[in-house]
């Protein structure tokens, strides 16, 4: 689980670079969390290649429903 400290909380979307560099380590296993603030950053850490995302603030907030979340985590499965 990649945590980045000064993101957790913010909204302000993760830390893509760092969580890029510990997917290419680790080949698999990656969990991104931290600063995850819409459906779209779901997306954008499916791209890197992480395995999972933890998603806290956000859906606290109502920024992000659990069924979007969901469904963009059942996606990420089926999309390259």
């Amino acid at each position: 689980i990649h945590t980045d400290i000064a993101r957790d909380g913010t909204l302000g979307g993760p830390n893509l670079s760092a969580l890029g560099e510990m997917v290419e380590l680790l080949g698999h296993g990656a969990i991104a969390s931290g600063g995850v603030g819409t459906v779209d950053d779901i997306g954008r850490v499916a791209a890197i290649g992480a395995d999972g995302v933890i998603v806290g603030r956000a859906l606290y907030d109502g920024r992000i429903s659990l069924p979007d979340a969901l469904d963009r985590a059942r996606r990420w499965h089926h999309e390259p």
